[in-house]
C-alpha cells in the first residue's frame, strides 16, 4: 500500500499546470489512484474492489481478465480502519503541494536516524524502539554531540574517538540539509513564479476574449 500511494503521487506529478481548473483535475486523478491502491489490496467483491480503477488503467478486472485474491490481500475488516487514513492522505488541501514533485521534508532525516538504530527488516522490542527513537530525536534536534551530556549524567566516559567524530557528524548533516534546502526552495520558487505568471496570462486572455465577445454582441 505504501508503494501504491507513492506511485499515485509520482504518476501524477505535473509542473505545467496553468489554471486552478487543471490543478483541481490533477488532484482528483491523484485522489482516485490513491483509493484504487487501497481497494486493490482488499478482499472484496470485484465490483466494489475495482470501483476506483479507471477504464483505461492497468487493472486486470477492467481488461476483462480474471483477478483472484492473493495471499497478501487484506481481509475486508481492514477497510473500516484504512479508508479514513487514505481519505486524510488524499485531502485536497494536502495533494496540491505534491503536484510539483519536489520534497522538502526534514522529518525524513529523523526517520532515517531511527532506522539506522532499528533496521526495518528486523523485529525489535518496545524498549529498543523507544531507546532508538529517543536517541534519534536527540541527535536530530541537538546534534550528534548531545548524547555526550546524557552519557556524562549516566556516569559514562566519552571516548576520544567519539568526542572527535560526533562534531564532524553534526557539521556534515547540517551542510547536507542546508544544501538540499536551498536547492528545493529555489526550484519550488521558480516553479511557483512560472505557474503564477501562466495563470495570470490565462486569466487576462479569458478577460480579453470575454470583452471582445460582449462588444461584438452590442
Amino acid at each position: 500500500m505504501k508503494r501504491s500511494y507513492g506511485k499515485a503521487i509520482q504518476n501524477n506529478v505535473n509542473r505545467d499546470i496553468n489554471s486552478v481548473e487543471e490543478r483541481d483535475a490533477a488532484v482528483q486523478v491523484m485522489q482516485t489512484e490513491i483509493m484504487a491502491g487501497l481497494y486493490h489490496s482488499l478482499k472484496l467483491p470485484n465490483k466494489e474492489r475495482h470501483k476506483y480503477c479507471p477504464n483505461n488503467s492497468w487493472c486486470r478486472y477492467k481488461k476483462k481478465i480474471p483477478c483472484p485474491d492473493k495471499p497478501h490481500h487484506l481481509d475486508p475488516v481492514f477497510e473500516e480502519y484504512l479508508h479514513p487514513i487514505c481519505e486524510r492522505l488524499s485531502d485536497p488541501a494536502l495533494l496540491p503541494g505534491c503536484l510539483s514533485g519536489f520534497t522538502q521534508n526534514a522529518n525524513e532525516s529523523i526517520n532515517s536516524l531511527v532506522w539506522i538504530r532499528c533496521p526495518k527488516h528486523k523485529w525489535h522490542g518496545r524498549k529498543r524502539i523507544l531507546l532508538a527513537t529517543a536517541s534519534a530525536s536527540l541527535q536530530f534536534s541537538a546534534g550528534a554531540t548531545a548524547k555526550h551530556e546524557v552519557m556524562a549524567r549516566a556516569g559514562l566516559v566519552v571516548g576520544a574517538t567519539m568526542g572527535k567524530r560526533a562534531p564532524e557528524e553534526t557539521l556534515s548533516e547540517l551542510k547536507r540539509l542546508k544544501k538540499g534546502s536551498r536547492i528545493n526552495i529555489r526550484n519550488t520558487k521558480l516553479l511557483e513564479d512560472k505557474q503564477n505568471k501562466e495563470m495570470r496570462s490565462s486569466r487576462d486572455k479569458k478577460k480579453e476574449q470575454h470583452t471582445v465577445l460582449v462588444l461584438s454582441m452590442n
